[in-house]
């Protein structure tokens, strides 16, 4: 029996829509709600216009996949002084009062306000002065930049589990995230195989229906059985038409020389026979001459 099942999963500070189901499923939009989510099926297809970096050709180890949460986060920019007050930094006009920087992650989320009087080390403090962070073993460091000539905020989860930040502030040009640039684009995590085992997993799925084709009968195989059926295939055919070659070009061959010893004059056999026909025509004159002479010695004896 068929089983479906839909979710909602959380992909960094966003949500996704996950249908999954073990049997075909066709889902038809009379709208546009497919095209603006970007409902797309999760299975192999092939792509006829799809490019693959040449990194990634020459080197398919390079396929890996990050994590959209980060353990580790820097700012991109520095202050001058860690414990004035960041310049810029909203709100500036009330209300509200003040923004809200949320450290989301395994955990409950964790608030710490902000305004226009918050320095770089008061977002630290609050960041460690945190039972939550402190339990989850994330920490705040606020550190020199020799290359920024000034201070930039450090987060790291010593577990290495990953989290993300989110800022009521933004869009607006005043929110903290937007001014010291802290985000998902600024932070890193360490990379696994789970892409280049997706992949290979995808390969190896024997429950994916191939249509007939040309020299290929419909079955339900996996990609690398049916990849292997298209190089027999071809292999089968190379041979077809080389033997298929070989014997036309052997019987042009053969035709022609054929044409050839029918059409063809030799010239030295056809001298040699004119040769003998004028020995012929020669001995012949002289035995006709010879009986003239006879017949004119009879004639004259009468």
């Amino acid at each position: 029996a068929s089983e479906e099942a839909a979710f909602i999963v959380e992909d960094g500070n966003r949500y996704r829509l996950v249908v999954e189901y073990n049997a075909n499923l066709t889902i038809n939009d009379s709208g546009t709600m497919s095209s603006k989510i970007g409902l797309t099926e999760d299975r192999p297809s092939l792509s006829g216009n799809m490019n693959v970096a040449a990194a990634i050709q020459n080197d398919p180890s390079r396929i890996v996949r990050g994590q959209l949460n980060a353990d580790t986060y820097n700012t991109s920019t520095a202050v001058i002084d860690p414990d004035a007050a960041i310049n810029g930094l909203g709100p500036t006009t009330p209300p509200p009062l003040n923004y809200t920087l949320t450290v989301s992650g395994n955990f409950t989320d964790v608030n710490i306000n902000y305004d226009t009087n918050t320095s770089l080390q008061d977002i630290a403090d609050a960041i460690n002065n945190s039972a939550t962070m402190t339990d989850n073993n994330i920490t705040a460091e606020v550190k020199f930049d020799s290359q920024l000539g000034g201070y930039k905020l450090h987060v790291i989860d010593a577990d290495g589990d990953p989290f993300y930040f989110s800022d009521d502030g933004l869009p607006n040009a005043d929110a903290l995230t937007t001014i010291l640039g802290l985000g998902i684009n600024f932070g890193v995590h360490e990379g696994d195989n789970s892409a280049a085992n997706s992949i290979s997993n995808a390969f190896e799925r024997s429950d994916i229906d191939f249509e007939a084709t040309d020299g290929l009968s419909g079955e339900r195989t996996s990609l690398t059985d049916y990849a292997a059926g298209i190089v027999a295939t071809a292999a089968t055919k190379t041979r077809v038409a080389e033997s298929s070659f070989d014997f036309q070009n052997n019987l042009v061959v053969d035709l022609s020389t054929r044409i050839q010893n029918e059409a063809g004059v030799n010239l030295d056999e056809e001298m040699s026979d004119l040769v003998v026909f004028q020995r012929a025509y020669t001995a012949t004159a002289r035995v006709i001459s010879t009986v003239d002479e006879m017949f004119d010695a009879l004639l004259n004896a009468v």
